[in-house]
């Protein structure tokens, strides 16, 4: 393991009610807990594509990405080490929902259910979800620039 953080992506997905899309992870380093469908971004990977991989992967959707809502880091992730998740809001342009034994459970849950959920410790990264519903519930949008792959740092 890296002495560096993951870089990792997700997405806020939201229905017509404002509910929110969680999936709950398998493994047994997460717990079994719920969370935003999201993982680590692939080297040559954008953060959009990134989120927008995870989100097919975890859930069966396709979407397209609305904005970004924040960055959010976590000093230490059950996994081990560290993680600095980019979190965008996407909308649903396809596919269908499905489960798998990596995310047996999805579900939509109010913002009360959520809060319910990190009370109760089945909330991955409790802190850092919480503090992306209030930015996106407050219209929050921010930019992280792009290296181009031919301009390497």
């Amino acid at each position: 393991m890296s002495d560096l953080p993951v870089v990792a992506a997700g997405c806020l997905v939201f229905d017509d009610d404002g509910r929110v899309l969680l999936v709950r992870d398998a493994k047994p380093a997460t717990r079994n807990r719920w969370g935003w469908p999201g993982g680590k971004v692939e080297v040559g990977e954008t953060l959009e594509a990134g989120a927008l991989r995870e989100l097919a992967e975890e859930t069966g959707l396709s979407g397209r990405i609305v904005r970004q809502v924040g960055a959010y880091y976590a000093p230490v992730i059950s996994e081990g080490g560290a993680a600095l998740s980019c979190i965008f809001e996407a909308e649903v342009v396809g596919g269908e929902l499905a489960t798998s034994a990596a995310h047996p459970e999805i579900g939509w849950f109010s913002r009360a259910e959520i809060d319910a959920l990190a009370h109760s410790g089945l909330l991955r990264f409790a802190h850092g979800t919480q503090a992306a519903l209030n930015d996106a519930a407050a219209g929050c949008s921010i930019s992280i620039p792009i290296v181009p792959p031919t301009d390497p740092v």
